[in-house]
């Protein structure tokens, strides 16, 4: 039924063919404070070379979202079809028609045995192979957040009668049952961002701006706050957490309408520095291994240092165009902007060093560290594309790139 192309890249590649290769441009412009730049650029700074592309029969279903979740690309499409595909050959693996017209996808989670793809009233299982597919429906909870799996368990969450409830279901059942509810947990606000899971902890905000931190096994509480006129082990702000939360080794990151982004060291609760936007956020911080990325409505894409400088946070540097970060390498974040370019910025100032002439991707995959950036376009063309660094001319002319064109099944 379905038979993309995958495009196999062998040595080379074109100029003259702008179809895979995404060029550049440059310059910058400071003011003082915080680094704030926009991108134009030299063509002597570097280009995106597309290394991999697959071609999705999507016709007029077109793509959505692409998630990158371990060694699986999942794109979505307007009419809920889900191409799995490999990250590293783009090769589809399976696809599966998940949801009707009206409802909504959630991003994948992916676990050892299992990929789990939410909707607003259901898990839809499989295994990493497409098979066996399960439905297990959420027992009327609509899922208004994300889910997130640790080993065999999934944990969402959703509004409750007086609050909000986070649900654990562990995949592996019981003896009685396929899948089983490990346990719940109520909140006092409802939760609208999802909940993260970290070194076997799991972290919930809920929209009373309450922050939960619990055993992601046994759902034992693992802060040891108590202060006068809270819930015990507990972190509250003032304002109701709307984004995702967002965890590593390092900290907790919670985006509140109140104006901050906090930082909280992940075995205590306790602020390790905070960063004051001046609006509500509405939008989840995302985390690399040097930095938190932060974008605020009207003033772009802002830059903090993850690990060093004071307890309250300044901005590294600011991109007004920027929209949402994707990945760093050593040298240099890569940005999309808000016309659907990319753009690569100095890792440390901000400064722009080159940006692709491509402004028709339909959305972009996170990725987090390393330069391989991976998109889709409204015509179902997947592309795993690297910077070049060295330097070239584009009246150079490079061997045209050869590909061997292979239909691949969905399985």
């Amino acid at each position: 039924m379905f038979s993309p192309l995958v495009l196999r890249n062998r040595w080379f590649f074109s100029l003259t063919s702008m179809a895979l290769i995404l060029a550049t441009a440059s310059g910058c412009h400071q003011n003082s404070g915080p680094d704030t730049t926009t991108a134009t650029a030299s063509s002597a700074d570097g280009t995106f070379a597309t290394k991999q592309f697959a071609l999705l029969p999507v016709g007029s279903n077109k793509p959505t979202d692409i998630y990158l979740r371990d060694t699986l690309l999942f794109v979505y499409t307007q009419q809920h079809v889900v191409y799995v595909l490999d990250r590293n050959s783009l090769e589809v693996k399976w696809v599966a028609k998940v949801a009707e017209e009206g409802s909504y996808i959630r991003p994948p989670v992916v676990l050892p045995n299992f990929v789990v793809l939410p909707t607003i009233g259901s898990l839809e299982i499989y295994d990493r192979y497409g098979r066996g597919h399960q439905t297990y429906p959420t027992r009327g909870l609509a899922l208004h957040s994300g889910a997130v799996g640790y080993q065999t368990r999934i944990y969402f969450g959703g509004d409750a009668v007086g609050g909000g409830r986070v649900v654990c279901v562990d995949l592996n059942g019981s003896q009685y049952q396929k899948y089983s509810v490990a346990w719940e947990l109520a909140t006092r606000g409802g939760i609208s961002g999802a909940p993260a899971v970290q070194d076997g902890l799991l972290y919930v905000g809920d929209d009373n701006g309450d922050v939960y931190a619990v055993n992601a096994f046994t759902r034992d509480a693992m802060w040891p706050m108590k202060e006068e006129g809270k819930e015990e082990h507990v972190f509250s702000v003032a304002g109701a957490i709307r984004a995702d939360i967002k965890a590593d080794h390092d900290g907790v990151y919670i985006a509140s309408m109140d104006t901050k982004l906090y930082c909280l060291n992940p075995k205590t609760g306790k602020i390790k520095w905070q960063f004051y936007a001046g609006e509500p956020l509405v939008s989840s911080p995302d985390i690399s291994p040097t930095s938190v990325y932060q974008y605020l409505e009207g003033v772009g894409l802002i830059a903090m240092d993850k690990n060093k400088g004071d307890a309250v946070r300044k901005a590294r540097w600011i991109f007004p165009t920027g929209l949402r970060f994707l990945t760093e390498d050593a040298k240099y974040a890569y940005l999309q902007q808000q016309d659907h370019s990319v753009v690569a910025v100095d890792l440390g100032t901000g400064k722009p060093k080159f940006v692709s002439r491509r402004k028709d991707y339909a959305a972009f995959a996170f990725v987090s560290m390393g330069d391989m950036i991976y998109s889709v376009s409204d015509e179902g063309v997947v592309r795993a594309a690297t910077p070049r660094t060295d330097a070239m001319n584009f009246g150079e002319m490079a061997a045209l790139q050869s590909f061997d064109m292979q239909p691949i099944a969905a399985r």
